[in-house]
């Protein structure tokens, strides 16, 4: 009865509950716990690489699961091999995330293919298809947005998206398709675990430039904690420039990790 409560709520959502009582005199005040000391890393760094658009090209998929790298592999669902590939890529100890098509601003130079969510959608028509989404690609720890300009710039249709990966316990890496995104932000304010993307190492589709890119990779991840997430494509110059480069990221201190070790 002679507590204070007090709750907090951001944009009508409510975030903390704070509750105050006073200790009688007489009680026995408890002594406080102790934070579990944590290890020091060894300041080495960590790097996720996500293959995004998989599904249509398996060879593509084969050749990067040759290199024995622990990719997180972004499968599209409704695709040719969407479920081969993750039910394969989950076999070898891979880490599958739904790549899920939002919708851009500029669809005359995207395709709207099966799938895709659009802000037109109420949240019942979205969540029926963000689950048969979710359903034809097995074997998901979490969820990337596939194109997504216009979504994602959409408070209130990413905050029905991200309540419903967070139901399922996944986590949600925001690719960054806009500048204006609100999905990193809004899954941080929810709760859920989540990521960023710092690094597309394939808008140009030559080897020597990928390879380029990669090597900003130990930079970024200083600069960013001691990690970093980047993207790809199953291009064949990715390929060969993932092939040719991943080991020389190790010899430079970055351990190439699954998403899910880099997600908080």
């Amino acid at each position: 009865d002679a507590c204070l409560n007090i709750t907090i709520h951001i944009q009508q959502r409510k975030t903390h509950q704070l509750i105050f009582c006073q200790i009688p005199q007489t009680a026995q005040i408890p002594q406080p716990v102790q934070p579990p000391v944590v290890q020091k890393d060894d300041g080495g760094l960590r790097a996720s690489i996500v293959i995004d658009d998989l599904g249509e090209d398996y060879r593509a998929y084969k050749k990067l699961a040759a290199m024995d790298v622990p990719f997180t592999y972004s499968v599209l669902p409704f695709r040719t091999h969407s479920v081969r590939i993750a039910n394969e890529a989950s076999k070898n100890e891979g880490e599958v995330i739904l790549h899920l098509p939002l919708e851009p601003w500029n669809s005359t130079n995207h395709a709207i293919n099966h799938g895709t969510l659009l802000t037109s959608m109420d949240e019942e028509e979205l969540r029926i298809q963000l689950e048969k989404n979710l359903a034809a690609v097995p074997h998901l720890c979490g969820v990337s947005n596939h194109m997504g300009s216009k979504f994602t710039e959409n408070h209130e249709k990413m905050e029905i998206i991200l309540e419903a990966v967070k139901e399922k316990d996944l986590y949600f890496l925001d690719s960054r398709t806009s500048d204006k995104t609100v999905g990193y932000t809004l899954a941080q304010m929810m709760h859920l675990r989540t990521a960023q993307r710092k690094l597309f190492i394939d808008n140009t589709q030559n080897q020597q430039a990928i390879e380029k890119q990669l090597q900003k990779i130990p930079r970024l991840a200083k600069r960013n904690g001691g990690s970093v997430v980047a993207i790809g494509h199953p291009y064949p110059s990715t390929i060969a420039a993932l092939k040719n480069y991943v080991p020389h990221l190790k010899e430079q201190g970055v351990t190439v990790v699954p998403l899910s070790q880099l997600v908080n």
